[in-house]
């Protein structure tokens, strides 16, 4: 358009993501751009795309990341869609795990080849229409898809409250804390805090219902807020169990549940 001049009236059709739906399925190899260690169990894995091939996603989603031929994994982005050459995951420290080992054994190096399948479509993404406030929990390595919802909701300037509690198997350790704090100390209207209530991956939908519950206790007036949990299945059901019974919807209560992490 910036190197042709029109003679008659035209129609111009831009491609606006509003939705999920809006984005296909991707296949993209990209390459390593880094290995760097946030805590001595998780490493931030930067992978970028060609400059043609950049990734189209809404800040939430996961892809399918798989290295050579047969090791795979689902992993949640981390970055914003604002930067869509520019990929970010959080892969935990799992014994076993193949996709894992490969990172933490030092296999993985700046320009090896990973291929990307994505994103996957669900209900945990960020709508910058809608104005209601959003209350974040997540856990552990959950924390990855709520970095990319935080800065996408930074790049958008949205201005509705967004209040953030990480839980943890280590509450004195957690990663990227200074990262929180940047962001509340940048932004009025975002809230951190870093749950001092020890939550793993062995803790009861009891135990996880006791901590979600006092966190909730603090917000009499949930009428205008989505809630979005992200961290392991007991932690998710413990959270829908909470909010559901305090009146919101399903449609209200966004989750990501995630298997990996580690276990102390």
């Amino acid at each position: 358009m910036c190197a042709n001049r029109a003679l008659t009236d035209i129609d111009v059709e831009a491609d606006v993501t509003q939705s999920p739906d809006d984005i296909p399925v991707q296949d993209i190899e990209t390459k390593v751009k880094s290995v760097e260690y946030l805590d001595p169990q998780v490493v931030k894995l930067h992978l970028q795309t060609p400059r043609s091939r950049r990734l189209r996603f809404i800040s939430g989603q996961s892809v399918m990341l798989t290295i050579g031929d047969d090791i795979q994994t689902s992993m949640p982005i981390a970055s914003c869609p604002c930067d869509d050459r520019n990929l970010h995951f959080h892969i935990p420290d799992i014994p076993g795990d193949a996709f894992s080992e490969k990172v933490f054994s030092g296999q993985l190096a700046p320009r090896d080849r990973v291929q990307l399948h994505g994103p996957k479509t669900g209900n945990f993404y960020l709508d910058h229409k809608d104005e209601r406030h959003s209350l974040i929990l997540c856990w552990h390595i959950g924390f990855a898809p709520i970095v990319s919802l935080m800065e996408h909701a930074m790049s958008l300037d949205i201005e509705r409250g967004l209040y953030l509690h990480r839980f943890s198997p280590t509450p004195d350790r957690q990663y990227l804390s200074n990262l929180c704090r940047s962001w509340s100390d940048a932004y009025e209207n975002i809230h951190t805090e870093l749950v001092a209530d020890r939550v793993t991956l062995l803790s009861t939908v009891e135990e996880c219902t006791q901590v979600l519950a006092r966190v909730a206790s603090r917000y009499p007036d949930l009428s205008n807020f989505n809630i979005y949990v992200a961290g392991p299945p007991n932690f998710v059901e413990a959270a829908e169990s909470v909010f559901s019974g305090l009146g919101l919807t399903a449609e209200e209560i966004k989750t990501h549940v995630d298997w990996l992490g580690v276990l102390e």
